[in-house]
């Protein structure tokens, strides 16, 4: 079973993530949400330290482009997610590991598309684990 961590904003991705739970679809129970008020919280070495602790991938769930709830700070996600991508290939873990996803508010069938297709790919002969 591949487990993975699915860090979500408060704003478009968690609406993503509560439109599928309100339209019944479902997703692998291996897949842990953790809800952050922005994901410009997040830094590279919290995204590489989720690996350590076990999790076979990182889907990151925002916003998109230009429509961040918290305005200029929101594009700071782009920067932290290419170092963890960058130290995940010097650990030789494969950086299509981490996977940044941005969708429309209230897309619930575009979240259990991304993270299914997600963990087809890792379950994939040709993902280096």
């Amino acid at each position: 079973m591949v487990k993975i961590a699915v860090f979500t904003c408060n704003w478009d991705g968690w609406s993503c993530i509560d439109a599928a739970a309100g339209a019944g679809l479902s997703y692998p129970a291996s897949v842990s949400i953790i809800k952050l008020p922005c994901l410009s919280s997040i830094n590279a070495g919290l995204l590489a330290k989720s690996f350590e602790q076990g999790i076979d991938g990182v889907l990151l769930l925002g916003c998109r482009a230009h429509e961040c709830a918290h305005g200029q700070f929101g594009d700071n996600i782009e920067k932290e997610f290419s170092k963890a991508a960058d130290i995940l290939k010097l650990l030789g873990k494969g950086s299509q590991r981490l996977k940044l996803v941005k969708l429309e508010a209230f897309d619930g069938n575009g979240f259990v598309r991304e993270v299914t297709g997600f963990i087809e790919a890792l379950h994939s002969p040709t993902s280096q684990r």
